[in-house]
């Protein structure tokens, strides 16, 4: 890590040394010295609110550039894995909507702002971002309640260039991907200055549409990706940025393959067989009460009662089990053929939208105003008897007072930051009776194995919940940068929340678990950090801190 930070301190813009050619006649020598700027060093105020090097803030933190994002080709959460160390995939059947970070899942923020949690209903976008900045460990208390393994924030494309000034000209740019399993992506990009009678302005366009096939069958992204950004000058000492994102999703979850054995894993072959037919009614699907009639266990029975678990799976345990397959046998599973059929879905809509009112009242005192929103629609079905929806959207608020005093003696930083979060929720969720094992990817789905979803019916959900739940936060934040190299940041913050939750009962397979809450309670966040610099720009630090957690059911 040393070494990665002293890299990082030592960082700077590659240039051409040209030396005339010699007499001798040799040929002239060009040297290329400097960055390829895959590490920028750049302030960045998304970890702590001070705008510090990644090098000078005391947390463990990478920073992916817009440029890092071109040159290595990254195009989905996934990629960044390969650019931060103490970050794994978490993928929920498939689909990427936020990472592991140190082991637990990580947040996702735009601009600083927490957004709706993202567990596996979409796959965030990372086409229209200028950086991305991931941060291990809990987010700084100025931001509120967080996971404590760490997040990710997207920092949007600006409307202004790099300085802080507007553009000169209007710029643009468009492409055009294409590659394997009939992948489509068409994107575009303009940005530039502007004026409406004598107010100037810079605003930044982006747009992408995708339509893409799967290596896998029954499988395809379809999605539109639409970000604007807006920044104006309405007085010398007051600025405005405003801005948003439109994001419609539409794709499946992967299950992966049922009846695994060691045997399909490496050689291909596949435990065949149809099971009981259960659909006593004659539409085709398996319904809620026909599971139960059958005496079927909720979640189908993953394993057939062998240890360990993969030992269990075996035709005789497929024949001898409730599910009664019939006419057993073995075949060459086609890998491209898994749990998702033809009639899945994974439909998203999501919306984000943000204004900031930035005042500069002198003397290094900053007063600026966040307010943000985002939101999103979802439905998901999976034929093997999963299916959910969510209806939810977050308005956030957040005051941040920023002050700096300058001497001999160094910089001296502060911030207060009062905040109230609105959190609305109504979600769905279809899970009691999952059977993977049903269905003999050999043949697709039929009536032995499709599953009437809750979603189809509007009716046995498992879970079916409406609330809503209020953030109130105060925040203060503090750094002192010595001149002698050492610098202290030091933070605080309380938050009191206020829930009401309740059951539908009507809608609930099961209407007399339904219950209702409402409650509040308050929570401390702090953390303590400490980094000196050494020679070399090396600059070890300490942390240490205790964070309040939000986890919702989303």
């Amino acid at each position: 890590m040393a070494t990665l930070l002293a890299c990082t301190a030592l960082t700077g813009t590659a240039f051409a040394q040209e030396e005339p050619q010699a007499s001798d006649g040799n040929a002239e020598q060009i040297v290329v010295t400097g960055s390829l700027g895959a590490l920028p060093t750049a302030d960045v105020s998304s970890i702590f609110g001070f705008d510090k090097t990644i090098v000078e803030t005391p947390r463990s933190a990478s920073t992916v550039s817009r440029e890092q994002i071109e040159r290595f080709g990254i195009t989905e959460i996934y990629d960044l894995v390969s650019q931060s160390p103490g970050v794994f995939t978490n993928s929920f059947f498939g689909v990427g909507g936020a990472l592991d970070i140190r082991g637990t899942p990580g947040e996702v923020y735009f601009r600083g702002i927490r957004r709706l949690d993202n567990s596996g209903n979409y796959p965030t976008p990372i086409a229209a971002s200028d950086r991305i900045d991931i941060v291990r460990g809990p987010a700084s208390p100025i931001y509120g309640p967080s996971k404590t393994g760490g997040y990710m924030n997207f920092t949007p494309l600006s409307a202004r260039a790099a300085g802080g000034k507007y553009l000169g000209t209007v710029e643009g740019e468009f492409s055009y991907t294409a590659g394997s399993w009939a992948r489509n992506v068409l994107s575009a990009q303009v940005r530039g200055p502007g004026k409406i009678g004598g107010q100037e302005f810079g605003f930044s366009l982006y747009g992408q549409v995708e339509d893409s096939g799967s290596y896998y069958r029954n499988m395809e992204t379809a999605q539109t990706v639409l970000q604007a950004a807006f920044d104006a000058d309405i007085a010398s000492n007051l600025r405005l940025e405003f801005g948003g994102m439109y994001h419609n999703y539409k794709g499946q979850q992967n299950g992966g393959w049922n009846r695994l054995t060691q045997d399909l894993v490496d050689n291909g072959n596949y435990i065949t067989g149809q099971a009981q037919s259960l659909d006593t009614n004659g539409d085709g699907q398996i319904s809620h009460a026909e599971a139960r009639v059958a005496n079927l266990n909720p979640f189908g029975g993953f394993a057939c009662g062998g240890n360990p678990f993969a030992a269990s799976i075996t035709a005789a345990c497929f024949t001898n089990s409730a599910l009664n397959l019939q006419n057993v046998g073995t075949a060459k599973l086609d890998r491209r053929n898994t749990l998702t059929a033809e009639d899945d879905k994974l439909d998203n809509i999501a919306k984000t939208a943000y204004i900031d009112l930035i005042f500069d009242a002198g003397n290094d005192l900053e007063i600026k105003n966040q307010l943000f929103y985002d939101g999103y629609s979802h439905d998901s079905e999976n034929q093997y008897g999963f299916s959910q929806f969510h209806d939810s959207y977050v308005i956030e608020n957040r005051i941040v007072v920023s002050k700096k005093f300058k001497s001999d003696m160094g910089t001296f930083s502060f911030q207060i930051s009062p905040s109230i979060r609105y959190t609305n929720f109504k979600h769905g969720d279809d899970f009691n009776y999952e059977y993977f094992n049903r269905v003999d990817l050999t043949k697709g789905y039929d009536a032995r194995s499709d599953r009437l979803l809750s979603t189809e019916c509007n009716c046995n959900f498992t879970t079916y919940n409406i609330g809503h739940y209020t953030d109130y936060g105060m925040a203060a934040l503090a750094d002192f940068d010595f001149s002698f190299g050492l610098d202290i940041t030091l933070g605080a913050r309380y938050d009191h929340i206020e829930v009401t939750t309740a059951d539908f009962a009507p809608l609930l397979e099961n209407p007399a678990a339904a219950g209702s809450a409402k409650t509040s309670k308050g929570g401390w966040s702090w953390s303590a950090s400490a980094n000196y610099e050494l020679p070399f720009g090396i600059i070890p630090y300490a942390t240490i801190s205790r964070q309040s957690t939000v986890v919702a059911g989303q």
